[in-house]
């Protein structure tokens, strides 16, 4: 994600794409955990997604400021694809995250404090690397 925050993508498609994960996690439950949805679940992920979809194609298309930012212009399409593709790729990674803790979880029981802990701690790391850029924020 902080990838596609380097390459100028908009804070308010950066923050409805994060959120917009429930496909990706169906995807990854079926073909990974070998879960199975009901019609209304699918349809309900798939309603979600189309919503994400317009907010993403109005934010870009009807921008005041759309014109004036490295997105707007004709050399920013490949850009702005390439930072929708990491924001993608980042769902994904998340969501294989999710299942992998489903998976230890079952195996071992229910270790909220230790998983919460394991996953701050790894991440700190992370971000010492992006510290300028965390601070101009």
């Amino acid at each position: 994600q902080n990838l596609a925050f380097r390459m100028g993508i908009p804070m308010a498609v950066a923050l409805v794409t994060k959120n917009g994960g429930v496909l990706c996690q169906m995807v990854i439950g079926v073909t990974v955990m070998k879960h199975a949805y009901t019609g209304t679940q699918i349809l309900a992920a798939v309603c979600v997604t189309v919503g994400i979809v317009i907010v993403l194609l109005s934010t870009s298309i009807f921008d005041e400021d759309y014109g004036n930012t490295p997105f707007g212009s004709d050399e920013g399409e490949y850009h702005e694809m390439l930072a929708a593709f990491v924001l993608l790729l980042a769902m994904m990674c998340r969501s294989g995250g999710n299942a992998v803790t489903e998976i230890a979880f079952q195996q071992t029981g229910k270790r909220y404090t230790e998983s919460m802990f394991f996953v701050h701690a790894a991440g700190l790391p992370l971000l010492l690397t992006n510290a300028p850029q965390l601070l101009d924020q």
